[in-house]
């Protein structure tokens, strides 16, 4: 508590106990949340208190009954192998290597037989669990809870759509969860407040914060007032898809083609010259379940030569049906001149829409070729040659073989390389040919965003039998050569650039895509986040300039204001913490981004020998090793995340990292507080593994590992609550008899206080009535493996509560102090009652003490030596301003005596021992937001009670006359 009085002296501190107890009662057993259902996939999440666990299954568990019958001993499991960090990958790429990294076969084999995924609550107080997604809606996916409960979030799939839904279990706030139809859901997502190209990664994720891939899904701050979830930026919608039919000069209605072009590529064939054109009717077409409302189609891209004569692709488009246009490309001797060369063309063809499902920038290709010119166009200039492309870096790449480009027929083929990060640089490698000697041509997007190179020899692909590099400009005698492309997209869109060998064209396609991290706010705590009256969605991956980078697995705050995310920012996978609010106004104003993943000091080790001779310059050092998966705390001062296979904690304040684990982990996760993390260990040579706790108040090194009851060799997925009590996981082993399912469950596990009140009983002895006592302290201390978790401290009979230094939770081994007086009101014994509430016991100590028949005034001072001299208290001067600093003396009050000082009226209490002659002086500051007026300083010595003459307390200058005075 802090003193909004005068700050006299020292305040009462914690007292910190040894870091291991002496004695530990039993642990629980844990809890099987998932009620006796089958193929539960992890996920889970806890409110702050863990009274609420929401978590994602295949089974139905509404009406299954509770196990309790206690867990037999755990079943080994084989240990998984380590996989590194890496980016969730949109929804069209097959799911990433790292998810075989725990065993996922009853998940598989649900999604095998057609099974959805659900969301659920499981409510612990009421022993309810409910479903909070819709059957048969899609799979609902990486479930997130707010700090009360009240909001849950997850993600949405279901046909081609990906969303985020947020589920208010509580819209008439009367405080009472999942009341029969009191429940709202909202999409967040899909929504026309979404940024432009906006998707929503498709998500089985292994867990929230701490597992190979880290949280794949939305992350609801404590207070329900932020939602941070992983999205990428792309072009290509995954509703519309474009169908083309080329219009031929004598046969309008000629079909050409009607297949989906690879990449989503709007190809003209190769045969236009200028004063000519092509045309092409381009469809698009909606796929899934949900209408498309389009405002519009336009061209982007430099030149002229192509445009839009006819268009439908406005208004509603429903699902299955198409909207067409007419596409011509018609170019003029200034973009197809008379060289005898082919030109390429490039464009995008734009959607503008009302949701993000609708919105795409398709790339248009098209050739020209200036041999046959019309008769009235030689006049025109000529287009000035394009500016060659810088040499490219090429060191540390290694080429990525596509080998089933697909034949497109008019004499090309399309070379489809997938979405290339922004930032990022990929090699990609064809094989072209065969074909007759002819000169290699390629065209290269205006951005230089794709390269023909020729990597060194070592850096080549393998086999003695490959072709050799294809060269641009070279003349060729070769039947077949190895195309080697280097793509670096600068925008989000896709880019396609052309290589021309004897007539037969490939085109090189890559698509721009930004994986990021996504904020929203509601400002009405309902989970409204894409209202009208919610702010708009922002980019919070980004660097201290408050440019977008690349962003992935985020962990956020309890108030929202700070997001940890993982990027290659660096080039290694880094983890960053963004400060999302620099005013303080929730604007989503850019302030700070901090590099976090930070490991603690290597030991020594010998110096490295010199290099050989002073022009051989020494290797450069190692890059720092990939880190990623971060869990941050309530406060946002802290975070753990995984790297080099451990788990480390940073302190952001201190600047400080420790080592939490000692081995490979399978996930971790931090509390709210920011001193508990829980990870998880397969088994080892020595260490049977399971689920460990480590305690880490300080970060000086110290704290205590402990197993709690889930030490299933096979248990992971951790996700805890607000203060470390409870902990879910996700195991194998059949820790509850009834568990027979023999797939991925979900279990709570509680870590229990040990807690003792010293003194048991308080007597405060005779005091006159209607006066007050001096304080008495009584001593809470907690010698269990769990927090004891406060959530109160009331008294009963005339006893009242005065200062004390516990807080929300009482860790192990830790101790605080509560301080009461008491205030007779009635002659005779009184008796009272102070209580420690606990999420799940209360501690008592009790209280007594006599009113005697006395002045109803209060204490009488005293005179302690006989001299006829009264106990006196003065503050000097006896005024003073909001801020400044004054003397606080005391003369004859009893030698040696511990004087209480209360600030009167007001909150500020504390004690001052005086000196053997009964004085003392001590300094009091006046704090700027005290109250102003009279004030009276109050000094109590046991039964000695004595009140300063009236002190004024007035604004400081440069404060409008009346100040105080102003509502």
């Amino acid at each position: 508590m802090r003193l909004r009085g005068a700050l006299l002296a020292a305040v009462l501190t914690a007292a910190a106990a040894p870091g291991v107890a002496a004695a530990q009662p039993p642990a629980a057993a844990p809890t099987w949340i998932s009620d006796g259902g089958e193929h539960i996939s992890g996920a889970a999440d806890l409110s702050d208190d863990g009274s609420q666990v929401t978590f994602q299954s295949y089974a139905d568990l509404t009406g299954a009954p509770t196990p309790t019958t206690p867990p037999p001993s755990p079943a080994p499991s084989p240990t998984p192998t380590p996989t590194p960090t890496e980016a969730p990958p949109p929804p069209t790429q097959s799911p990433s290597p790292t998810e075989t990294a725990v065993p996922r076969a009853a998940s598989s084999q649900a999604r095998e037989e057609g099974r959805q995924s659900h969301v659920y609550v499981r409510d612990r107080g009421r022993a309810a669990t409910t479903l909070l997604s819709e059957p048969g809606a899609g799979h609902a996916t990486a479930p997130s809870i707010s700090g009360s409960g009240r909001l849950v979030s997850w993600v949405q799939r279901s046909g081609t759509e990906t969303d985020i839904l947020v589920a208010d279990r509580d819209p008439d706030a009367d405080g009472v969860l999942d009341e029969p139809g009191q429940r709202t859901v909202r999409r967040v997502t899909g929504t026309e407040s979404d940024l432009r190209y906006q998707r929503v990664s498709g998500c089985f994720p292994l867990g929230r914060a701490g597992s190979n891939n880290g949280p794949c899904g939305p992350q609801l701050s404590a207070d329900g007032s932020t939602l941070a979830f992983p999205g990428w930026l792309g072009p290509s919608s995954p509703a519309l898809i474009p169908q083309i039919r080329f219009l031929d000069d004598l046969e309008l209605a000629e079909l050409v083609d009607f297949e989906r072009p690879a990449g989503d590529v709007i190809d003209f064939r190769r045969s236009a010259r200028a004063g000519y054109d092509e045309r092409a009717e381009v469809g698009l077409l909606v796929e899934g379940d949900r209408a498309v409302q389009l405002r519009g189609v336009t061209i982007e891209g430099p030149g002229d030569a192509f445009r839009i004569d006819e268009s439908s692709c406005t208004g509603t488009v429903e699902p299955g049906q198409r909207c067409v246009l007419d596409l011509v490309f018609e170019p003029d001797s200034n973009s197809c001149p008379a060289d005898g060369e082919w030109h390429v063309h490039r464009a995008q063809l734009v959607t503008d829409a009302t949701t993000p499902a609708g919105r795409a920038a398709y790339p248009i290709v098209a050739d020209c070729w200036g041999g046959y010119q019309a008769f009235d166009s030689f006049a025109a200039p000529r287009q000035a040659p394009a500016e060659p492309c810088p040499a490219p870096d090429l060191s540390g790449l290694r080429p990525r073989l596509i080998s089933d480009a697909s034949g497109r027929g008019f004499g090309y083929q399309v070379a489809d390389a997938g979405p290339v990060q922004l930032g990022r640089t990929d090699l990609v490698a064809l094989e072209v040919g065969p074909f007759e000697g002819s000169r290699v041509t390629f065209s290269p997007p205006p951005d230089c965003s794709a390269q023909l190179v020729t990597p060194p020899p070592e850096q080549q692909l393998p086999g003695a039998d490959r072709p050799e590099p294809c060269v641009a400009g070279r003349d060729t005698l070769l039947s077949s050569c190895t195309a080697y492309v280097l793509l670096r997209p600068t925008g989000i869109r896709t880019e396609v650039a052309s290589l021309d060998l004897a007539g037969t064209v490939t085109r090189f396609v890559a698509e721009g895509l930004r994986s990021v991290v996504i904020a929203r706010r509601d400002l009405s705590g309902t989970g409204d986040f894409a209202g009208p009256d919610a702010p708009p969605p922002a980019v919070v991956s980004v660097d201290d300039g408050g440019n977008r980078i690349h962003g992935i697995e985020p962990s956020i705050s309890g108030d929202g204001r700070r997001v940890a995310f993982t990027s290659r920012l660096s080039g290694t996978p880094q983890v960053y913490v963004h400060d999302t609010d620099a005013r303080g106004d929730r604007s989503y104003q850019p302030g700070s981004t901090e590099l976090v993943s930070i490991l603690p000091p290597a030991p020594p080790s010998p110096p490295p020998p010199p290099p050989p001779s002073p022009d051989v310059p020494a290797p450069p050092p190692p890059p720092p090793p990939a880190a990623g998966s971060p869990s941050l705390s309530a406060g946002g001062n802290r975070v753990a995340f995984r790297a080099d296979d451990h788990v480390h904690l940073r302190d952001l304040a201190a600047a400080t990292t420790v080592q939490v684990s000692d081995r490979f982990t399978l996930g971790h996760a931090l509390s709210g507080d920011g001193t508990t993390v829980a990870f998880a260990t397969p088994p080892g040579d020595v260490d049977p593994g399971g689920l460990r706790v480590r305690f880490l108040p300080d970060l000086d090194g110290g704290g205590v590992t402990e197993t709690p009851a889930a030490d299933a060799a096979d248990a992971f997925l951790p996700a805890i609550d607000a203060h470390g009590r409870h902990i879910a996981f996700d195991t194998y082993a059949p820790l509850a008899g009834a568990d027979e399912n023999g797939t991925a469950d979900v279990y709570l596990a509680e870590r229990l206080p040990e807690v003792t009140l010293d003194p048991a009983t308080v007597d405060f002895g005779p005091l006159p009535v209607d006066t007050i006592s001096g304080p008495r302290e009584v001593t809470v201390s907690n010698a269990g493996p769990g927090p004891l978790v406060i959530t109160g401290t009331p008294l009963t009979g005339p006893f009242t509560a005065g200062d004390d230094n516990c807080g929300p939770a009482l860790h192990r081994g830790r101790s605080c102090v509560i301080s009461m007086t008491f205030a007779p009101t009635e002659q005779g014994p009184s008796t009272g009652t102070l209580t420690v509430s606990d999420l799940d016991a209360d501690y008592t100590a009790s209280l007594t003490g006599t009113g005697m028949v006395g002045g109803t005034g209060g204490p009488t001072p005293v005179d302690p030596d006989g001299d006829g001299l009264a106990a006196e208290l003065v503050l000097d001067p006896p005024i003073a301003a909001l801020g400044d600093a004054v003397l606080a003396r005391g003369t004859e009050f009893p030698s040696n005596a511990d004087v209480v000082l209360t600030w009167r009226p007001g909150l500020g209490r504390t004690t001052v021992t005086s000196d053997p002659a009964g004085a003392f002086t001590v300094s009091v500051l006046v704090f700027p937001e005290d109250r102003l007026g009279e004030r009276v300083l109050v000094g109590t010595a046991g039964d000695v009670r004595v009140e300063s003459p009236p002190f004024l307390v007035v604004a400081p200058a440069g404060q409008p006359p009346g100040f105080h005075n102003r509502g």
